[in-house]
């Protein structure tokens, strides 16, 4: 064979071979970071390499497509340039991200997962492998949640009910995040590094006391209730200790968050500080059932004036849910009455809890059937 020809044949295969790999990892990365597929997050993971690797996949495409380009140059000095200015550069920029995974190389649904539930999400890929396990069924409908925000909304708080982590705090489009004082920034982040167990819960609350002892609420006041807020939560959440004495200590975290919420008119914290001390209520043990009851619905029904359904849908759902619980498991008032209240907040949860939450809507029907069943008995 001609030695010429056989070199123009080696360098054509070569274009196409890098060509077509070029193409086709950059079609599939793209696939993954658009977000069509994200069960590749549940598969065991081998080695070193992780889900991460899929995100640097259309970089590495473009690498081999400008291989491919500078393969189809016959000019050995202009081949040359273009390795050592095109392809070297591009080559070593995808190492630097692979190995430094910047947020923006991540897909858009791990980036919104990691945004709103910063404090769970390195546990979530595990917790997420351990409920989806080998079920297709449960990975397709773990795949469809993850790509709306209220999808993983809903079903981060279902891992928290079930492990009994605690609540996260609400944030919206009025107050996207809270700034942190420099200060204390070291502390949130070993919090939200800590895991969900009850050493991490007594050490969450040891970091949200030696805050509180430190800031003057007056000089970050929206910081200053969120750490109220959620030291009510862990305390909610507390396995140790005294539990009525927890409950109390919860309440009195959730009453001075709404004093500064509502002293500065944050009114998302303050709905949210209200809907946890509605629950804060329910469950307490101490005082007059009755009282504690009443206490419970004024909160409920306070923080839905904030968290209405065209705002906050499945926070607006979950407290409405809350406050039929309330209702049928009410002291005063006309039996018949508080059950038509209870009827009528699990109709307005069924409303947002439509079949995409099969788990919350089969618990509000449940409860639903139970309390229009006691009121047809009666």
């Amino acid at each position: 064979m001609d030695p010429q020809l056989a070199a123009i044949s080696t360098r054509w295969f070569s274009v196409v071979v890098s060509l077509g790999a070029g193409l086709a990892l950059l079609a599939y990365g793209m696939y993954i970071r658009l977000g069509y597929t994200k069960r590749y997050y549940l598969r065991e993971r081998k080695g070193i390499l992780g889900p991460w690797v899929y995100h640097v996949l259309p970089l590495m495409g473009i690498v081999l497509c400008l291989l491919a380009v500078t393969g189809l140059c016959t000019d050995l000095e202009t081949r040359q340039r273009l390795l050592i200015y095109l392809v070297t550069p591009s080559f070593l920029m995808t190492l630097v991200v692979g190995l430094t995974q910047p947020w923006w190389v991540k897909s858009k649904w791990l980036r919104r997962l990691q945004e709103n539930h910063p404090d769970i999400f390195r546990f979530v890929r595990d917790v997420a492998r351990e409920e989806v396990g080998d079920d297709p069924d449960k990975a397709r409908s773990w795949a469809e949640a993850m790509g709306t925000e209220q999808g993983q909304d809903e079903w981060v708080a279902g891992v928290r009910k079930r492990r009994g982590w605690p609540r996260r705090e609400l944030h919206s489009a009025e107050r996207p995040s809270i700034k942190v004082p420099r200060q204390f920034r070291r502390q949130i982040s070993e919090v939200q590094g800590l895991p969900p167990s009850s050493k991490g819960l007594e050490q969450q609350i040891e970091i949200y006391e030696g805050i509180l002892s430190e800031l003057d609420w007056q000089k970050a006041p929206a910081f200053w209730a969120s750490v109220q807020n959620k030291l009510g939560i862990a305390y909610s959440a507390r396995r140790r200790g005294d539990k009525p004495e927890n409950q109390e200590k919860a309440i009195a975290a959730y009453q001075a968050a709404l004093e500064v919420t509502e002293k500065r008119e944050l009114r998302v914290d303050w709905a949210m500080a209200q809907n946890n001390l509605g629950g804060a209520y329910r469950n307490r043990t101490r005082g007059d059932k009755a009282d504690n009851l009443e206490r419970a619905i004024t909160a409920y029904k306070s923080a839905l004036e904030v968290l209405n359904r065209g705002e906050f849908p499945a926070h607006c759902a979950g407290t409405q849910s809350s406050l039929g619980r309330a209702y049928v498991e009410r002291v005063r008032g006309e039996r018949r009455e508080n059950l038509d209240q209870a009827i009528a907040a699990f109709v307005n949860a069924l409303d947002v809890y439509t079949e995409e939450f099969p788990e919350q809507r089969a618990k509000v029907q449940k409860q639903l059937a139970e309390a229009l069943r006691e009121r047809e008995a009666g």
